[in-house]
């Protein structure tokens, strides 16, 4: 079955310009399984921008996590260390 769907010039042309050598239906059955997997909304780029912050926050927490336990065990290190020295002088 198929369908007609009606779009100005220029969206045409952007579709064009993104569609390649695929068809019209190929083109937008794959974006609209993008929007779906991805949660996605084309109309809502603010909950996209905020889901990414969420990301791109929970990596840095988990660099800095890494951080402070490769510094504390080396801190330790340097303690023991320190401790060995000063009993035996």
């Amino acid at each position: 079955m198929s369908a007609n769907i009606r779009i100005d010039q220029d969206t045409k042309k952007r579709l064009d310009r993104l569609k390649g050598c695929r068809s019209y239906n190929l083109m937008i059955a794959e974006m609209l399984r993008y929007f779906e997997q991805t949660g996605i909304a084309p109309s809502s780029r603010m909950v996209y921008t905020e889901e990414m912050m969420k990301i791109q926050s929970n990596r840095i927490i988990e660099v800095l996590k890494d951080v402070e336990k490769r510094k504390s065990s080396s801190m330790d290190e340097i303690l023991k260390l320190l401790e060995r020295i000063s009993t035996e002088i």
